[in-house]
């Protein structure tokens, strides 16, 4: 199979629109204070969060309210299509600085947030009922 010449112009220049709105894309969030860029590569783009939060993933919610629906499962990864004009990507970058303004407005990143420490909120009830039970076994524990 000996493809056409016609498709390889026509893809290099997506390639190069898709750089240049990455670029542009992510001055704009930038310039907007908001803590996600986009990453992309030819057809495929994601959003790449600058602050952790263990809400990000509420964030697709908020797309979908401004116009862009994205898969409800998997590896967050999106596609674009050969068809993607400039005003085109130019829309999904007013998309996101919607989306992520009243993401932010609504506090899901909080600014001076920490990490949360999982492992001692897990940790320390399970220990702690695993002791009770095992002086229960021994006879060391209250029978109430």
């Amino acid at each position: 199979f000996v493809p056409p010449r016609e498709p390889k112009p026509v893809f290099t220049g997506f390639k190069d629109r898709v750089e240049k709105w990455m670029g542009t894309c992510n001055a704009t969030l930038e310039k907007n204070d908001l803590p996600i860029r986009v990453a992309a590569h030819r057809t495929t783009w994601c959003v790449c969060y600058q602050q952790p939060s263990i809400y990000n993933f509420l964030f697709m919610y908020y797309l979908r309210e401004e116009g862009l629906i994205t898969a409800w499962v998997g590896t967050g990864k999106m596609l674009l299509t050969l068809e993607f004009t400039e005003a085109d990507l130019k829309r999904l970058t007013d998309i996101l600085v919607k989306a992520a303004k009243a993401f932010k407005a609504d506090g899901w990143w909080f600014e001076h947030g920490q990490p949360v420490k999982l492992l001692p909120l897990i940790l320390g009830p399970t220990v702690q009922y695993h002791l009770n039970t095992l002086q229960s076994l021994v006879g060391l524990g209250s029978s109430a």
